[in-house]
C-alpha cells in the first residue's frame, strides 16, 4: 500500500514540469523609409526585445530582397540580451534606381526563439535625383561698344534657376565659376552658396561690359558653371559677344567759311579713302562702325566743304589700330 501511494505522488509531481518557449519581439512590425533621391539615403531604427525568461543571443540579421539597397548597422553580432533587455538596429535605405523597392528582415537566435513578427517588411521608394533647371542658358550679346560714354556700354541678362516643384529634396548651389570671355561678370541672387527647396528659384545675372582696354575688343565667348548637388552638375550658362572698339577723331576748325566736313577712312596709308561721314560745323567724329576689324589699322582724313559744293584737299592723315582681344 505504501509503494502504490509513493508512485502516485511521483506521477503527480512530474506531470507539472514544463519549459516556457523563448520569445523576442521586433518593433515596429514594418518599416517604410519613405521617398529618397537616388544616390542619397535614409535610416530608421528597429527595436529588438528579449521577452524570454532566459538570455537569448541574436546571432544573425538576415535581409532578403532589395538588391542590397537595404542594410543594417549599429549592432555587433552575436548580441546577447538578458531577459526583458532591448537593443536597436539601424536600417538604411540607399536607392540606386527609381521606383518602389522592398525587402524583409528576419533574425537568427541562440537558443531558438519565436520572433514576433517572424519577418519585418522593409520598403522605400527611389526617386531620381532632381536636376537644377534654367530658363535660358545661351546668351548672345552681339556687338557692345567698349566705352561707357558711347551709347552706354554694359548690358545685363538674367537666367532663372529652379528646383522643380516635383522634387523631394533641396538642391544646394555651392558656387558659380566664370571661365573664358573678356569683359563679362556673373553674379547670383542670392549669392552662392544657397539652397533651393522644391519649387524655389534664384537668378544668375551675366553682364557684358567690354573695357576700353585692349583685352576686351573683338569677339569672345565664355561660360558660367553652376556647381550644385543635383543630377547633371554643373549646369552651364554660355555667352558670347563682340566688344566693339570705336575711333574718336578730332581736328582743328577751318578758318574759312564752310558748311561742314567730310570724314574719310582707308586701310592703306595715303589712300584710297572712302567717305564714311558728313558732319556740320563740328570738329569731332566717332567712327563706331561695327565692321571695324580687330588688328586692322585704319587711316583717316578730313575735308571741308562749302555751300556751293566745293571741297578742300585732304587734311593730314591719322591712323588708329583696332585692338585684338
Amino acid at each position: 500500500m505504501l509503494k502504490t501511494t509513493f508512485l502516485a505522488c511521483l506521477l503527480a509531481s512530474t506531470s507539472t514540469l514544463a519549459f516556457a518557449a523563448n520569445t523576442m519581439t521586433i518593433t515596429p512590425a514594418s518599416l517604410n523609409l519613405g521617398s529618397i533621391n537616388t544616390g542619397s539615403q535614409n535610416s530608421q531604427n528597429l527595436t529588438i526585445k528579449n521577452t524570454s525568461s532566459v538570455p537569448v543571443s541574436v546571432t544573425a540579421i538576415n535581409i532578403s530582397g532589395g538588391s542590397g539597397r537595404f542594410t543594417y548597422s549599429g549592432i555587433t553580432l552575436p548580441k546577447s540580451l538578458a531577459p526583458n533587455a532591448t537593443t536597436t538596429v539601424t536600417i538604411t535605405f540607399s536607392p540606386t534606381t527609381g521606383g518602389s523597392q522592398s525587402a524583409s528582415l528576419t533574425l537568427t537566435t541562440n537558443p531558438v526563439a519565436t520572433v514576433t513578427p517572424a519577418s519585418v517588411p522593409l520598403s522605400g521608394t527611389g526617386v531620381a535625383t532632381p536636376s537644377l533647371t534654367v530658363d535660358y542658358s545661351g546668351w548672345r550679346f552681339g556687338g557692345v561698344f567698349d566705352d561707357p560714354s558711347l551709347y552706354g556700354a554694359a548690358f545685363s541678362v538674367t537666367s532663372r534657376l529652379a528646383n522643380p516643384a516635383s522634387s523631394v529634396s533641396s538642391i544646394t548651389v555651392t558656387g558659380i565659376t566664370k571661365t573664358g570671355g573678356n569683359g563679362y561678370s556673373v553674379s547670383s541672387s542670392p549669392s552662392a552658396p544657397f539652397t533651393l527647396a522644391p519649387g524655389q528659384s534664384a537668378t544668375v545675372t551675366t553682364t557684358y561690359s567690354p573695357s576700353i582696354s585692349t583685352s576686351s575688343a573683338g569677339y569672345s565667348t565664355g561660360q558660367a558653371a553652376v556647381a550644385n548637388n543635383g543630377a547633371g552638375s554643373p549646369l552651364v550658362i554660355s555667352f558670347d559677344g563682340t566688344g566693339l572698339h570705336w575711333v574718336n577723331l578730332s581736328w582743328t576748325a577751318s578758318t574759312s567759311t564752310i558748311a561742314g566736313n567730310y570724314v574719310y577712312r582707308g586701310t592703306t596709308s595715303g589712300g584710297p579713302y572712302t567717305r564714311i561721314g558728313t558732319v556740320g560745323l563740328v570738329t569731332a567724329y566717332n567712327d563706331d562702325d561695327v565692321s571695324l576689324v580687330p588688328g586692322t589699322t585704319y587711316y583717316y582724313v578730313v575735308t571741308a566743304f562749302d555751300g556751293s559744293g566745293g571741297e578742300s584737299s585732304y587734311s593730314t592723315e591719322v591712323s588708329a589700330t583696332i585692338p585684338i582681344p
